[in-house]
């Protein structure tokens, strides 16, 4: 796991890293297997390789947005449905301050990857709002 976040706990937001990215490989192997697709198989749909895929699986490695894009996409899934989200039952909690100031301290590269990772967030939470899929 990368250093930034095998030793991290950031309290400030109370995220647990390590605990969503176990979560998010629980969840692609659920999708997974729910649609009776091999480890193999899906590593070739994103053309990427099974020993990367069962680490993500497993909760030892940290996917890039663009692989968790192509994840979803191949699983026939939203990222919406794959990551964790323990923001959403909290109708207290505005991020949008928190996420502007983040987004200000990113580059223009990083910004425009972080805003695709939102819109890709927010258009599976539309989808999902009304229960269907």
């Amino acid at each position: 796991m990368p250093k930034h976040i095998s030793k991290q706990r950031d309290t400030q937001y109370g995220v647990d890293y390590k605990k969503d990215i176990a979560e998010f490989g629980r969840r692609v192997r659920a999708r997974r297997e729910e649609l009776n697709i091999s480890l193999d198989e899906l590593a070739n749909r994103i053309n990427g390789d099974k020993s990367s895929l069962s680490l993500i699986e497993n909760g030892e490695r940290v996917p890039r947005l663009d692989r968790v894009l192509q994840i979803a996409d191949a699983l026939h899934t939203t990222p919406a449905k794959l990551c964790p989200n323990r923001f959403l039952n909290d109708g207290s909690a505005d991020l949008l301050p928190q996420i502007y100031n983040r987004l200000q301290k990113q580059s223009v590269e990083q910004r425009r990857t972080s805003l695709r990772y939102i819109c890709a967030m927010l258009d599976g939470l539309a989808l999902t709002e009304d229960g269907s899929q």
